[in-house]
């Protein structure tokens, strides 16, 4: 097996957890959060952030599922490394952190963008249920889960890209 190969598998891996997460447990509590509302018009307009959310989520599972050989080059994932195989009886320390830290980087992404995209629709639906109802208290924990939901998709991306300096300066 490849490098290029293992990663793009991995990225679907990814990918395909991150649609498993996102369809039954943030999905199922958005749409708690969509039914208990008041009157018609916050309905409808729950109803079609929830939709929404529901596309967006969709299209990122297919973006990352079939487009997952172009993240992995986009990302450089397979260079650095001395040939282009696997080979698990010849790894060595170095090649290890490599993976390793590829792997959580990406655990951290997959991990926080259905969390990200869940704190998105509840900031987007309290701004909606201000502005046409008025009344309604937006900030305070939301905003906070949802800015560090973005600084560890955001540090995850940077294990991603940095591996191999981050695997060179752990193994000193």
């Amino acid at each position: 097996m490849t490098k290029k190969d293992f990663f793009t598998t991995i990225i679907k891996l990814f990918g395909l957890y991150s649609a498993i997460i996102t369809l039954f447990v943030y999905l199922p509590q958005n749409l708690n959060y969509s039914i208990g509302v008041s009157n018609t018009g916050e309905l409808l307009g729950s109803v079609a952030t929830f939709f929404l959310f529901a596309c967006i989520t969709i299209g990122l599972f297919l973006v990352v599922v079939f487009n997952a050989g172009r993240i992995a080059d986009l990302l450089k994932l397979d260079k650095g490394f001395d040939d282009d195989f696997i080979k698990i009886d010849q790894l060595d320390n170095l090649s290890i952190m490599k993976f390793a830290i590829i792997l959580i980087g990406g655990y951290m992404i997959v991990s926080n963008i259905p969390e990200l995209l869940t704190y998105l629709y509840y900031t987007f639906r309290a701004a909606a249920k201000v502005t046409i109802f008025e009344g309604s208290n937006i900030g305070g924990f939301q905003d906070v889960q949802m800015i560090i939901s973005a600084l560890s998709i955001l540090v995850g991306y940077l294990l991603m890209t940095n591996y191999k300096k981050l695997a060179n300066w752990l193994n000193k």
